[in-house]
């Protein structure tokens, strides 16, 4: 490994842990006071003698990780003016029900719920369309990540749903604007093209070609294949589970 490297990975991750806890203002600040250090550095380095390599290398590795975490800053910046300025702020500070129109850009992912006995619940990732809140609609570009009951296991990549629900504040460190409770199944508006849905169809013809074979070897191969283990049997699971031999559950 390049030690050069370091002080780029190291200011990098310590901006991205900043400023996933600050607010825009300060990754905005924070991302001006890295830009001009890393302005100054580069002059520094410039003004040093040919001969001293050293200090010229020093100064050069010092401003390149200044400019990478300046960069960092102004993501985290944008991605927290979405959180406090973006279209759906103020339905977020009200708590108040919402009336929501998003694009699935994810295949959807059974929320682990330790001792509720209720039905599964179901998340997806999804952009913003419209929000109707308090009788005011309103249009923009946000990413909301969608909980919900029944019906919400069945959405895909690329189709465009209408719901209702409350919408939550992030937990510190998340990149979307607003999680959405949802109260009701999605109902469907349009089924647009998305590479990741076609993704998905060749995981499900996969696991329909694989269903001639016994239980187990028809399980396990479209997990091995295409990392689908929906039709896992959950005696091999659970064998799989005690030998450490495990894979990652998707549906």
């Amino acid at each position: 490994m390049d030690l050069r490297l370091v002080p780029a990975v190291l200011v990098t991750w310590f901006v991205a842990f900043a400023g996933s806890l600050i607010g825009a203002a300060l990754s905005a600040a924070l991302a001006t006071v890295m830009a001009l250090a890393g302005a100054l550095l580069l002059v520094v380095a410039r003004r040093h003698r040919p001969n001293a390599h050293r200090a010229r290398t020093i100064c050069a590795t010092l401003a390149l990780a200044s400019v990478l975490g300046a960069a960092v800053a102004v993501s985290c910046a944008v991605t927290a003016n979405a959180r406090e300025q973006g279209p759906l702020a103020q339905a977020v500070a009200g708590s108040s029900g919402v009336l929501i129109e998003v694009r699935i850009t994810a295949v959807p992912a059974e929320v682990p719920m330790p001792g509720h006995s209720g039905g599964k619940r179901w998340s997806a990732a999804a952009a913003l369309v419209e929000v109707t809140s308090k009788g005011s609609v309103t249009r923009g570009s946000a990413n909301v990540m969608v909980v919900g009951g029944n019906g919400w296991q069945d959405v895909r990549p690329g189709q465009r749903v209408r719901t209702s629900g409350t919408l939550k504040a992030v937990r510190e460190g998340q990149s979307d604007a607003a999680v959405l409770s949802a109260s009701s199944a999605p109902v469907l508006i349009a089924d647009d093209f998305d590479v990741r849905q076609s993704a998905l169809d060749v995981r499900r013809q996969f696991v329909s070609a694989s269903a001639w074979l016994p239980p187990d070897p028809a399980g396990l191969l479209p997990g091995m294949v295409t990392g689908d283990t929906s039709v896992l049997p959950e005696s091999l699971e659970a064998d799989m589970k005690t030998t450490g031999m495990t894979q990652h559950k998707s549906g």
